[in-house]
């Protein structure tokens, strides 16, 4: 099997496969049009381990879109506090 030919990808959709879900052993192989890069790690992320953020411009894994979300609320209880 080349993995550089069309085939059903984990992710559901038909193309050449263009990377692995590296979140938590996940593995799924995906087309292109699926995958994305966490920005803070650079871990490959398919669907279902991709956490959108600032209307769709940032992409992030689950322990780095926790991290945000804890930032935010403390920015929002404590508006004072810098990074």
């Amino acid at each position: 099997m080349n993995p550089t030919e069309p085939q059903l990808r984990d992710c559901g959709h038909v193309g050449q496969m263009a990377g692995i879900c590296q979140y938590n052993g996940c593995a799924k192989q995906l087309c292109p049009y699926c995958l994305q890069q966490c920005e803070t790690c650079g871990r490959i992320l398919c669907p279902a381990h991709q956490y959108w953020r600032d209307g769709g411009r940032r992409v992030l894994c689950e322990p780095h879109n926790r991290a945000y979300l804890i930032r935010t609320v403390v920015r929002y209880v404590l508006p004072g506090i810098q990074n």
